[in-house]
């Protein structure tokens, strides 16, 4: 696997990951280790790319349905990336 990136382990959140770009530096992200928080539109979409995601690196990837213009949407996903930062970070420790 490359890492040019440097990313193994971390978390990266990427919005309007179903589309051509944000799907593309969603796989480049989980190719260089990283874990993946996919957020946009379509709920069930995102949560099935995510599991695609993940399955093929290996990594831990989720899917949320975030609005960035709703700012409650925009929080919440914050909240949800921030606990699987934490929870990550958890797993490698044990």
């Amino acid at each position: 696997m490359s890492n040019w990136l440097k990313l193994e382990g971390d978390v990266c959140a990427v919005t309007g990951a179903l589309g051509g770009m944000g799907a593309e530096i969603c796989r480049e992200f989980a190719r260089n280790g990283a874990n993946v928080v996919m957020l946009d539109l379509d709920e069930e979409k995102v949560k099935a790319a995510a599991a695609d995601l993940a399955a093929e690196f290996g990594i831990h990837a989720e899917g949320y349905k975030m609005n960035a213009t709703d700012e409650a949407e925009v929080q919440s996903a914050v909240v949800l990336t921030v606990y699987m930062m934490v929870s990550d970070s958890k797993k490698k420790s044990a």
